[in-house]
């Protein structure tokens, strides 16, 4: 399988001085549904905004064979579609429609081209009949999904999901797992959820203090008590009569 992702040696110091990341190395191979799982601060969410190069620390980043640089980021952003735990931090236009258009349109897509990719990503995440809806009058659930679609629209062969089911209730929840099973992309999510990391992913990378600590099939991972505690985080339920010590 070719490497979807990989990173060797990243490290990210916020401007207060906190460092966030400490020497990761990962790689993701294509097709791969990869969760990152960890406490609070962890570096997860900052890992994520490294993959198009929203920040930028040391170490190297190829995604999909291409070296993450200034020269390649319009090229990385079109090959990495990102989405943000908060979907009011990517709903941002007067109108659904504008918002899942706005990357198409900004890849230079004719009209006709820009109309059919908002159609199909807001059929692809159940959300018809919603292109002349305001986005700030959506529901959280709602507008989970919109973004989706926004980030859908372009067309990216590795989606990276930042807690794409936080503050949800059951049905979202179900509705965003359905949604991203049945798409045909790599897939590395950062979330607290672990049931859904069960549901949906192969593999779990445990972080912590800004590195890796763990990395397996998840159920390996997630079913170790004492891995799990060490790192501030549960066996979650579904796994608790398969637990086993290190």
């Amino acid at each position: 399988m070719k490497t979807a992702i990989a990173i060797r040696g990243l490290r990210y110091i916020y401007p207060d001085g906190t460092e966030a990341l400490r020497g990761v190395d990962l790689s993701v191979s294509e097709g791969e549904r990869v969760a990152l799982i960890g406490p609070n601060g962890a570096g997860k969410t900052t890992l994520l905004l490294h993959l198009n190069g929203l920040i930028r620390g040391e170490g190297e980043i190829e995604i999909l064979g291409v070296p993450l640089g200034k020269g390649t980021l319009p090229q990385i952003r079109r090959r990495v579609g990102l989405l943000f735990q908060d979907p009011d931090s990517q709903l941002f236009m007067a109108r659904v429609f504008d918002d899942v258009a706005f990357g198409p349109i900004n890849l230079g897509l004719p009209e006709r081209e820009v109309r059919a990719r908002v159609a199909e990503a807001l059929r692809l995440v159940g959300m018809e009949g919603f292109a002349d809806r305001e986005p700030h009058r959506l529901s959280t659930g709602e507008k989970k999904k919109i973004a989706l679609a926004a980030v859908l629209s372009m067309h990216p062969e590795i989606l990276a999901l930042d807690e794409p089911t936080s503050n949800l209730d059951p049905r979202g929840r179900r509705e965003i797992l359905g949604i991203i099973r049945e798409l045909e992309a790599t897939v590395i999510v950062a979330t607290h959820d672990l049931e859904f990391v069960i549901e949906l992913c192969e593999r779990a990378v445990l972080m912590d203090a800004g590195k890796v600590v763990a990395d397996g099939p998840v159920r390996e991972v997630l079913s170790n008590p004492e891995l799990m505690y060490a790192h501030g985080l549960e066996v979650p339920p579904s796994l608790r009569d398969v637990a086993h010590p290190t």
